[in-house]
């Protein structure tokens, strides 16, 4: 999830409970939460989430930062 630049004001994600997901992904890297400067993501709770990932990842993997790229979002 990322909030973006959507020729609106930046909107927020708060108080958000995220459950009983399964997701497959067909890539190293699955999932994403994350804001954008001075948006932060608020109180999100994931629960009961199963990612079924090809993994192979590494710590560079795990310590990218993901790009901001607002207008893509």
């Amino acid at each position: 999830m990322r909030l973006g630049s959507r020729k609106n004001p930046t909107g927020s994600l708060k108080n958000v409970i995220i459950s009983n997901v399964i997701a497959t992904s067909h890539s190293r890297i699955s999932s994403t939460i994350a804001g954008l400067p001075g948006f932060d993501i608020e109180n999100v709770v994931l629960r009961d989430i199963f990612v079924n990932s090809v993994g192979g990842g590494t710590k560079e993997d795990a310590d990218r930062k993901v790009p901001e790229s607002e207008k893509e979002y």
